[in-house]
């Protein structure tokens, strides 16, 4: 299996592609159509490709043990403590959900039950898998003060996040402070760390710390899913910075680009050698992600979680670089004239009529 990276198509990111597979074959030859010239990849995103594909000897494809594995960290062991500052639950404080958490070490759902309402989260803690929900329209403002770190949060995919329901989650941490969120997972490799918000959950970084640092680990990844209107909003601070070599997956279901901050991002180092996997639906607009500062750079993959591959210029198309694309797969291709959608018929991009290539 021969991999390249496209480089030469001015004002676009990179893509790896797999020449072996039907669309790996199809993509590069509309590049080279469209100009452009490829080359090598560079041996980590090789490492990262082989990886994350399954390609490696014994490395399941990581798509499927993310949703394994993430479901059994969110939940495996069930139980719920209820938080109520007014006194309605099984905690007031969170000092006293944190005694539970040290307890009992299992993952719990969290739950906020006192709408209107703001839960000061004052204190570091091992969360154990565990996650923090509330009621869809709760009002609730969950605020993880300055200094505080999260570690080991848990989500269960495409269902609950780390933080799920009607609360806003604001993040504070200033100076020297850790990151807010954190995995033990993240410095060991072949292992990922995920986060989610869901349910209409609001996130936003009031400190200069980044929420989330993920360290150079070109066996490694990070997932963040937004699902179900779940938005980034404008912060003061980057929502994630990634080193050399960083690996990230977005996966969004029923969301936009509008509802992540364009500046949510940032690689302080050489964005070549970083990679973003975009696992969308049929709503993600790829062009205007193309405006967002902090991708600048950095190779981006487009790999639909569903049929619909979103919208965006050729250059932007899906590929089945993580799993084989769907035939019947769809994309509003921008630079068509006039622009139009295609489709993926097993073998190269048709047009509705199922002619192609287009």
């Amino acid at each position: 299996m021969e991999q390249v990276l496209l480089v030469s198509l001015p004002g676009f990111p990179a893509q790896i592609i797999d020449d072996a597979s039907p669309s790996g074959s199809e993509q590069l030859a509309r590049y080279v159509a469209l100009g452009g010239t490829l080359t090598p990849a560079t041996d980590g995103l090789r490492s990262v490709f082989r990886n994350i594909g399954g390609q490696a000897s014994g490395v399941p494809n990581v798509l499927s043990v993310a949703l394994a594995a993430a479901r059994a960290a969110a939940g495996s062991a069930g139980g719920v403590i209820g938080w109520s500052p007014a006194g309605n639950g099984d905690v007031t404080t969170w000092q006293e959900a944190k005694a539970i958490l040290l307890a009992t070490k299992v993952p719990l759902s969290i739950f906020l039950i006192d709408t209107s309402q703001t839960y000061e989260v004052d204190e570091s803690a091992d969360l154990h898998g565990s996650t923090f929900n509330c009621a869809p329209g709760g009002n609730i403002l969950l605020n993880v003060q300055d200094g505080v770190q999260l570690r080991n949060g848990g989500i269960l995919v495409l269902s609950h996040g780390l933080f799920n329901g009607g609360m806003t989650v604001v993040f504070n941490s200033t100076g020297g402070a850790p990151n807010p969120l954190a995995w033990d997972t993240m410095e060991d490799p072949m292992r990922f760390s995920a986060t989610g918000f869901g349910g209409g959950c609001d996130v936003r970084n009031d400190g200069t710390v980044p929420v989330i640092h993920v360290p150079t680990n070109p066996d490694g990844l990070f997932i963040l899913i937004l699902m179900n209107t779940a938005r980034i909003l404008p912060s003061t601070g980057f929502f994630v910075e990634v080193e050399d070599g960083g690996f990230v997956f977005m996966a969004v279901a029923n969301n936009g680009v509008g509802h992540v901050d364009d500046e949510w991002i940032s690689v302080p180092g050489d964005p070549t050698t970083c990679l973003i996997a975009v696992l969308s639906d049929d709503v993600w607009n790829f062009q205007a992600m193309l405006g967002w500062p902090g991708v600048t750079g950095i190779t981006i993959v487009n790999q639909p979680i569903t049929m619909g591959g979103g919208s965006g210029p050729t250059p932007l198309r899906p590929v089945g670089a993580l799993e084989p694309l769907i035939p019947g797969t769809r994309y509003w291709d921008i630079d068509l004239v006039p622009p139009r959608p295609v489709f993926w018929d097993g073998a190269m991009f048709v047009d509705a009529l199922g002619v192609g290539p287009v």
